[in-house]
């Protein structure tokens, strides 16, 4: 999209989120640069982001065939929840 310049995620936010990935799943989990625009883009103009991504089965992504493990989407749910618990509390 046109006019929309990559934003950097808050690193509070994003250490927390590291942290609770190592937590949950220990050595399973990598810092990943996104070049994609993502709502994180346009949230960013009104309030602190970070991105958290789960692997899709065989690295389909952004397709009709898109899918992702049960324990994976369990997983990424557990980082945030204890993640925004720990920044909330």
């Amino acid at each position: 999209m046109p006019g929309l310049d990559p934003v950097a995620m808050v690193p509070t936010l994003r250490a927390t989120l590291e942290s609770w990935s190592e937590a949950v799943s220990p050595g399973r989990w990598r810092h990943l640069l996104s070049g994609a625009l993502h709502d994180a883009t346009n949230v960013a103009r009104l309030m602190p982001v970070a991105m958290l991504f789960v692997p899709s089965i065989g690295g389909i992504s952004h397709a009709f065939d898109e899918d992702t493990d049960e324990a994976d989407l369990v997983a990424g749910v557990r980082v945030l929840a204890e993640g925004v618990g720990r920044l909330t509390a």
